[in-house]
């Protein structure tokens, strides 16, 4: 997948929804990051800076490193932003239909790799029971090294957690550093490397697990 074939599926789907009818679902993710960075790059050539719609939706479980990057991010690009408090994603999908039913365009940030992904087109519609949209998927056959790649050229800001040793951000309860980025230090201190250094792509999801973890311990943990 190249930058060129991303930016067509941005430019199709702008031209056929129109940036009314479009929505971009914003998780603080790296690869959210890269898409809302082509995002932003289609419409400052295109549309003058008229951006579209954002949209996270929270769960309890939120990490306060992601939301403190969120926050940044709406806030260095004037964002129209908005936040739905949730149980799970399909819930927070009613809600926003129920008070946005003109949207039936998302841009999301998934790629192949990811769980239930394997089979996504760049443009595909949500599952039968859940709410009607297009989902685009503009960088679904990019590689975790070519997304890295991207964020460290352009030199984009991610959330900080990517500098210490975490490749993939979920919730409080599944997310956890990754152990192929653990090495002992010249102190004989166990450190972490930073997301970007991670040799095996198959193991991007490796901190990815059920863990038992009181709120209050996770800024401990970085």
């Amino acid at each position: 997948m190249s930058m060129k074939k991303s930016l067509s599926i941005i430019d199709t789907s702008f031209r056929f929804f129109g940036v009314d009818n479009i929505a971009i679902s914003f998780n603080g993710g790296k690869d959210n990051s890269v898409v809302f960075s082509l995002i932003y790059y289609y419409i400052k050539k295109n549309l003058k800076k008229r951006m579209p719609l954002f949209v996270y939706f929270k769960t309890k479980y939120h990490i306060p490193q992601v939301e403190e990057y969120i926050d940044f991010m709406v806030s260095r690009y004037d964002l129209k932003f908005i936040c739905y408090k949730c149980n799970n994603l399909k819930n927070g999908l009613k809600l926003f239909k129920s008070h946005y039913p003109h949207i039936n365009c998302i841009f999301m940030g998934n790629r192949k790799t990811d769980p239930y992904s394997d089979k996504l087109k760049y443009f595909s519609s949500t599952t039968e029971g859940w709410p009607y949209y297009i989902r685009v998927n503009p960088i679904l056959d990019w590689s975790y090294k070519q997304v890295w790649k991207y964020i460290i050229v352009l030199e984009l800001r991610v959330c900080e957690l990517y500098n210490h040793g975490y490749t993939s951000l979920g919730s409080l309860l599944d997310t956890s550093k990754n152990p192929y980025l653990s090495y002992i230090n010249k102190y004989g201190d166990r450190v972490y490397a930073p997301a970007w250094c991670l040799k095996d792509e198959t193991k991007e999801r490796a901190g990815r697990k059920k863990i038992q973890l009181k709120i209050f311990d996770f800024e401990k943990k970085i």
